[in-house]
């Protein structure tokens, strides 16, 4: 599933050269996917092994991301109800 959703990333920008930040889990810790990341010219983010607390900044972020989607969401929604 990792391999998939990397290459219809990839297939849907193919100019983009992100930073991908991920855990530490098998796949992306594997030699695999970060030879995927250095032919699509991307860097590679994670914490390092015992140091969760290195994951914080990137955790927060996506936790105001997704309070802030949902609640336009939940805003439209209402809106559009409402009408």
């Amino acid at each position: 599933m990792v391999y998939e959703t990397f290459k219809k990333a990839v297939k849907m920008n193919p100019d983009a050269h992100p930073i991908v930040h991920s855990d530490r889990g098998f796949h992306y810790t594997s030699n695999v996917f970060h030879q995927k990341l250095l032919d699509q010219r991307m860097i590679q983010s994670m914490s390092r092994v015992g140091k969760c607390i290195d994951n914080g900044p990137m955790e927060g972020f996506w936790r105001i991301f997704k309070e802030s989607v949902i609640t336009n969401i939940n805003s439209v929604a209402v809106k559009m109800w409402f009408k």
